[in-house]
């Protein structure tokens, strides 16, 4: 770039330039990039029929993009779309797991092994059962540190086996609050360019994504676990905002969620993301709201889930009551204040 501009030193514009013309053709698909779309029939093909018969209707869809559904329309849980306002999230911080891994893994989270044949060597150490990951050097200086002299033959106390850090599986849960209280001051815009921005950070990492929705009278899993990080991104995007607030039922969905996924994989790691103001109002079990919070709040912490909490209600004085500080101390979570915007 430098040359064909007549210039004898190569500046970081001319890497960004090279960079954008080299590595497109090496990539199926860019990152967030729509899939594409199944093509036209070509000239002599027959295109594709639906089967016959009575087509399927969900009415519960239906009432769902009914734009007069009086339903969602009544008091209190009128329904608006925001757009996404561009924020940009420093790089999130690795965590160290204590646990097993396998062969698929992620770029974030890391264990200690021992005796697997997988990861960065750290240390070593005799084998408890079958040495699967013997490191001969190790065994051959532990003979020699045991009286052995060359040529030296090995036997079972000389033996050990590799301690490596090696990459586990990761599930990033992102739980957007799009209740009504989160329009006050768009608060929602930049909520959804926050989630925007994790998605970004775990398509670095490699993460599998998913994405749960909290408004009205009950939490949805608007996303079920994926690395189709461009749907996340439209779901979020799409995302309407009107209603109450329902945080219990959305950290319960966190925990199903969690445990069906565990099922498939127990060594997957799972992180969680929560983006609200706090201002929880709807009961989940009957019981009371902060005592609800409470619990779910240790029984995330109990199962090993990572939470991060990022508080929309920004700096100063807030009215109105909000659970974030009582759930950051019982999930042991990671608060973050968003500042208000101007």
């Amino acid at each position: 770039m430098a040359a064909l501009d007549g210039r004898r030193r190569v500046s970081l514009e001319d890497l960004e330039r090279a960079i954008e013309l080299t590595l497109p053709h090496r990539l199926r698909e860019k990152p967030f990039q729509k899939p594409p779309q199944m093509r036209a029939p070509q000239s002599g093909e027959k295109p594709l029929r639906p089967k016959e018969g009575k087509p399927k209707h969900n009415k519960r869809e239906e009432n769902r993009k009914e734009p007069g559904n009086p339903e969602l329309q009544r008091q209190g849980n009128l329904e608006q779309n925001f757009p996404s306002e561009g924020v940009r999230l420093r790089e999130i911080e690795r965590l160290n797991f204590r646990g097993e891994a396998r062969y698929r893994s992620s770029r974030e989270a890391s264990v200690t092994v021992i005796n697997f044949p997988k990861g960065i060597q750290v240390s070593h150490v005799p084998p408890k059962g079958e040495g699967k990951d013997v490191d001969f050097y190790s065994s051959a200086v532990c003979a020699v540190l045991n009286g052995k002299r060359p040529p030296v033959r090995l036997d079972t106390d000389d033996i050990q086996v590799r301690v490596r850090k090696a990459k586990v599986p990761t599930l990033w849960v992102l739980i957007l609050d799009s209740s009504g209280s989160m329009a006050v001051g768009r608060r929602i815009n930049v909520a959804k360019g926050i989630a925007q921005s994790l998605v970004e950070n775990g398509y670095v990492k490699k993460s599998k994504m998913a994405l749960i929705v909290a408004r009205g009278t009950k939490a949805e899993v608007f996303v079920r676990p994926t690395k189709n990080y461009h749907e996340v991104f439209e779901k979020i995007e799409g995302a309407p905002t009107g209603g109450k607030t329902p945080l219990s039922s959305a950290l319960y969905n966190l925990l199903l969620l969690a445990e069906r996924e565990w099922v498939k994989d127990k060594t997957l790691k799972v992180r969680a993301f929560l983006v609200t103001d706090g201002r929880a109002n709807v009961s989940f079990s009957g019981k009371g709201i902060g005592e609800e919070i409470a619990e779910l709040g240790r029984a995330v912490r109990k199962k090993g889930i990572e939470l991060s909490i990022f508080d929309t209600n920004g700096k100063g004085m807030n009215l109105g009551l909000s659970y974030i500080p009582l759930l950051g101390e019982e999930a042991d979570a990671k608060i973050m204040v968003v500042p208000h915007r101007n």
